[in-house]
């Protein structure tokens, strides 16, 4: 290994060694974080206006499809009148509870052949 070093690289290492002007570097970095931030901010209250005015507009229908659905769940497999065992029956007695199995049976399925 030799002692002689090439005057190219010593002149590159003492540009590198000078200070930066530190009062007018940490003021940019500063501004350039609140500009990002007030961005941020600003985009995130067009998406969070944009969203409310979404769920705004569908309210309603999705509402009537939720009743709907809670209409269809609920019905009887087997109409077994009005007594008290068809009260009894009813948590068992409902297109929930195949719909539901079917839901079970084709997770475990999908795990079995996927995980």
């Amino acid at each position: 290994m030799s002692d002689n070093r090439d005057p190219n690289l010593q002149a590159l290492f003492a540009d590198t060694e000078q200070d930066l002007p530190a009062q007018g570097f940490t003021a940019n970095v500063m501004a350039g974080i609140d500009r990002r931030g007030n961005r941020a901010k600003a985009g995130w209250a067009v998406v969070g206006t944009a969203v409310a005015l979404c769920v705004w507009l569908l309210a309603a229908p999705l509402q009537g499809v939720a009743g709907l659905l809670m209409r269809g769940f609920t019905s009887p497999l087997i109409s077994l009148g009005d007594g008290a065992v068809s009260q009894v029956l009813s948590p068992i007695n409902n297109v929930a509870l195949p719909a539901a199995a079917g839901l079970f049976i084709l997770f475990f399925v999908y795990r079995r052949l996927f995980a």
